[in-house]
């Protein structure tokens, strides 16, 4: 556009992904999108400027923007938020006319306002599609959004009421005739406060859940058998990876993530702990072959689990030392390194003793994971249907 010169721009409405823009949404400046650090233009193609979350952080880096004050406090968090009023699209009008001077002006802005934009809150959002299901206007979140299938009754809910059973026994009585929650119900607690702080072992006794000390534990030796196995378990048998992202604020940077790691079924298998930000990972991890072999770790739970299963009653006590002993071992490696860490300033070296600290780790998985799949595979085979020894003659 010469100097002097006068053009209009057309703000096109455009969808956000498959959804229309809201007939009721104003047409005018919702969001525009786009680097407002650029100093040029390409007027040859219809020309967007916007902020999309999807998009990343971007600041106003422009020496032209500080002219706009309007427009740079839009610029919250990094990410610029636009603002839905006159005064802010007067600024940014003014510095579209000043960014494509003695330039042609770009034809087209196009308008994606962001997914919270389409409906302005949560409340307008049950309003718009009618979901307060509530005859009081007492709403109910999981009449709004959760599933009311007979299927939940084996499925869903038994799973909520172990969980919260677990990690908040004395808050409800959840056991007897005159249980405050049964695994039936459909009102158990939406979310609950647990009693106490929840570790990573809290984590993968809950995930790793067949109902166990209660009526429904498939493997149960005890109490009414026709309930044995009437839910569906957590640790369920084809469950393949199990990760937990564990954040340390208490140390610096990224020695203080750990990703703890278990394969196969939750209820046989070790969640171990490896420091993450490295360059290479344990051959016992990553050399997951698509052949049966003892040489990895994901086959060798897979092989723990299934001889495990078929033998609970004598294997189970195996399983459990096996959890305590590597689970244990992993803390103390950690704590080990953690402290080495922490005297060590340079870089290039802190990534070295992670993955220093993870190879041990792996060494010592391997060694309990293989003297484990031995006692099990003693405890499976003498239950073999072809036992015999002299003294059964």
């Amino acid at each position: 556009m010469d100097q002097g010169g006068v053009f209009v721009i057309l703000f096109k409405m455009v969808r956000y992904h498959q959804k229309k823009y809201p007939s009721y949404i104003p047409l005018h400046l919702e969001e525009v999108a786009g680097h407002f650090d650029v100093r040029r233009v390409f007027p040859t193609l219809p020309y967007s400027l916007h902020t999309e979350y999807s998009y990343g952080k971007r600041t106003f880096q422009s020496e032209l923007i500080q002219k706009y004050p309007e427009i740079v406090r839009a610029n919250q968090d990094g990410i610029p938020q636009l603002w839905k009023n006159e005064v802010w699209a007067e600024s940014f009008a003014a510095f579209l006319v000043e960014l494509t001077k003695n330039m042609p002006a770009p034809s087209v802005i196009e308008i994606h306002p962001p997914f919270h934009d389409y409906v302005g809150s949560m409340r307008e959002f049950i309003e718009i599609y009618h979901l307060d299901l509530s005859m009081d206007g007492n709403f109910n979140p999981r009449d709004a959004f959760g599933s009311h299938d007979d299927s939940d009754h084996v499925y869903n809910t038994p799973r909520a009421w172990f969980m919260e059973r677990y990690l908040n026994p004395h808050t409800k009585k959840w056991d007897g005739p005159d249980a405050d929650y049964t695994p039936v119900f459909d009102d158990i607690p939406w979310m609950m406060v647990p009693e106490k702080k929840i570790t990573v072992e809290d984590v993968k006794y809950v995930l790793s859940s067949h109902y166990q000390g209660t009526p429904y534990d498939p493997y149960a030796a005890y109490g009414d058998k026709s309930w044995k196995g009437a839910y569906r378990s957590i640790g369920v048998n084809r469950t393949d990876f199990l990760s937990v992202i564990q954040m340390r604020p208490d140390h610096k940077g990224d020695n203080g993530i750990l990703q703890w790691i278990a394969f196969a079924s939750n209820a046989f298998n070790v969640l171990v702990p490896f420091y993450t930000d490295v360059t290479t990972t344990p051959e016992y991890l990553s050399n997951t072959t698509g052949e049966v072999s003892t040489d990895n770790f994901y086959w060798a739970s897979r092989m723990v689990a299934a001889m495990a299963d078929a033998s609970y009653k004598s294997s189970i006590f195996h399983i459990e030392r096996y959890q305590e002993k590597v689970m244990a071992k992993g803390h103390a490696l950690i704590h080990q390194y953690d402290a080495l860490l922490a005297g060590e300033t340079d870089e290039t070296k802190q990534t070295q003793l992670r993955e220093e600290a993870n190879n041990k780790i792996a060494e010592m998985l391997k060694k309990e994971t293989g003297a484990t799949l031995h006692k099990v595979l003693f405890e499976l085979s003498n239950q073999m249907k072809n036992a015999y020894s002299r003294s059964d003659a």
